[in-house]
Parts: structure tokens; C-alpha cells; sequence
């Protein structure tokens, strides 16, 4: 997979975990009621479920950035808006206030990155409910729809070292996804759920694997980080998402 293709790949990717966690969801007990942001998270030793909790108008940035060679090292800034929040459900629109690369990508494929709107229902455990892009004409509307993704949370009580696995349908993967509750970490005064993920190869010969951490107390994704190896070429590279305050 070209390194640029690859790259929206993630940015699309982690449109979705925020959203989701983003994957992005918050985590409460089982006892507490839904859509409460002064909600409080209990100790590490006990389970929680991911729920997001955010607001209609709540607006996330994220800065990516990847390590590639001069050529293919990209730039972009990440916007997730929350549009609506109705029965449970969360509409989260998803585009790229920023987007460079140290080799100029052709006009038409630029302008595909700045027009294209994905716009997904979730619902509260992050499953994707439905997905409407919008913007940069069927190029964009088939790239949408392919790159669409999020990352689904048990609707049950996760423990640190909990594990899961889902089938992988959307932006280039195809297989099962492994996902692991690592526990929770201090991220700038936050506190937040770690999850890594293996998804199945982007294509042949090739190795991921990602790490996120989910904000807890709105559900969204504060930071990620992953790698992923080709063989052919052997080339390693590492893209990582951080949330601009």
C-alpha cells in the first residue's frame, strides 16, 4: 500500500476510535446513569463499561503526524464535531482542517481530503449505527464509505486485560481485529483507558498494531499510536494522533 493511501487510511481510522472510545467512549460502572460529564470513574481494581458521553457542539482537533522519509511525511489536523446526540445514538462528523505532504499529491486527490465530510451514528458502546459522507463527489463518497470505521466495545463490564475480537469490514481491512483493555494511565491530568488493537494485514506480508488512550470521562480519543511493517519494501513506520487542547 502507498505510504499516502495508508496514511488517510489512519487518519480515517482514528476518526472512527474516537468516536467509538476512538476509537472512543467514556467508562463508568454499571450503576451509573448515561450523559453525566461530571461522572467520576471509579478505582482501577474495579469494571467498567465504554460509554460515550459528549454534547451536541463538543469539538475535538487532533494533530497527525507520521515518521516517514522527507517525501511521504505528512501533516494533517484531525476536526470531530458533534452534530447531534438522540436516543443514545451520537452523530460525530469527521473531516481534515489541514492536510500536507512532503511530496505534492495531485490536485484532484487533495481536494477529495479538504471536501470530504464523513459524518457517523454511533451508539453509546461505539458501533456504528450508520455512515454518510458528504463532499468531494464519488471519489469521495466511495473513499468515505470504505474508510469508515470505529471501534465496537463490549456492551458489558471491561476489567484491565480484558479481550475482545470483531470482524474488521471497512478501510482496507478485512478480517478480525483483536483488542485488549491494557487498564488506565495519566494522560496531561486525564485519566484514560488504554487499548491496543492488532487488525487483521492491509495487505499481504504486512504487520499493525495500535495502542489508543480514551479520555474517561467523555469517551473520546486523547492520543494513538501506531506502527505498521511492509516487507516489501521493509519499510517500518510509526503515525501518531495527539489531541490539541
Amino acid at each position: 500500500m502507498r505510504p499516502i493511501l495508508y496514511f488517510v487510511c489512519i487518519m480515517v481510522l482514528a476518526a472512527g476510535c474516537s468516536s467509538s472510545e476512538k476509537p472512543g467512549e467514556d467508562l463508568r460502572s454499571n450503576s451509573e446513569p448515561a450523559n453525566h460529564r461530571n461522572t467520576q470513574v471509579a478505582p482501577e481494581t474495579e469494571s467498567f463499561r465504554f460509554r460515550l458521553n459528549v454534547n451536541p457542539g463538543d469539538k475535538f482537533r487532533y494533530r497527525i503526524s507520521n515518521d516517514m522519509p522527507e517525501d511521504s511525511k505528512m501533516h494533517a489536523i484531525l476536526v470531530q464535531e458533534v452534530e447531534s446526540v438522540k436516543d443514545d445514538t451520537f452523530k460525530i462528523v469527521s473531516y481534515y482542517e489541514e492536510f500536507r505532504v512532503g511530496s505534492e499529491l495531485p490536485a484532484s486527490i487533495l481536494a477529495v481530503i479538504k471536501e470530504m465530510r464523513v459524518h457517523v451514528v454511533l451508539d453509546q458502546s461505539g458501533r456504528s449505527v450508520s455512515v454518510e459522507v458528504k463532499g468531494g463527489g464519488e471519489l469521495g463518497r466511495r473513499f468515505g464509505n470504505q474508510l469508515a470505521f470505529s471501534v465496537p466495545f463490549p456492551d458489558k463490564a471491561l476489567s484491565p486485560g480484558d479481550t475482545w475480537e470483531e470482524d474488521s469490514q471497512a478501510m482496507g481491512f478485512s478480517g478480525v481485529t483483536k483488542y485488549k483493555f491494557e487498564g488506565f494511565e495519566k494522560i496531561e491530568g486525564k485519566k484514560a483507558a488504554v487499548i491496543s488493537f492488532v487488525p487483521p494485514p492491509l495487505e499481504q506480508g504486512s504487520e499493525s498494531s495500535f495502542k489508543m488512550w480514551i479520555e474517561a470521562d467523555t469517551g473520546m480519543m486523547i492520543r494513538l499510536k501506531g506502527t505498521t511493517t511492509n516487507r516489501e519494501p521493509n519499510v517500518t513506520s510509526t503515525t501518531t494522533f495527539e489531541r490539541i487542547e
